[in-house]
């Protein structure tokens, strides 16, 4: 088993770990989500940013992850400099960072 568990830990560290990154709020404009999918090629750690999903209301990415800051806290140093996300707030729940742009609660994050 202490086997199995170094190996998951080498494989992590070398590979990052899959996160599941969303983006809701109000409504948002394709200029607020490309804007989005831009900055996260700019997070450092931040690897093969897939779009999954993208609508007026959420847009969810998949990346793989291998930075040292928490993912939330990641992005939203990037996007700190864009006005267009000044009200940016997350909630993390394992592997799925929720970015809400007008502040999150626990029921727009769970959307």
């Amino acid at each position: 088993m202490g086997k199995r568990i170094q190996d998951f830990v080498k494989r992590r560290t070398m590979y990052g770990a899959e996160y599941v990154i969303r983006l809701t709020g109000g409504t948002l404009s394709l200029m607020n989500r490309t804007a989005f999918n831009q900055a996260l090629k700019n997070v450092p750690g931040l690897e093969k940013a897939t779009q999954r999903q993208a609508g007026t209301d959420k847009l969810e990415v998949v990346a793989t992850y291998r930075g040292t800051d928490p993912l939330d806290q990641a992005v939203a140093m990037v996007l700190g400099g864009n006005p267009m996300f000044a009200g940016l707030d997350s909630v993390v729940d394992g592997n799925i960072i929720t970015l809400c742009m007008n502040g999150c609660t626990k029921t727009k994050a769970a959307r």
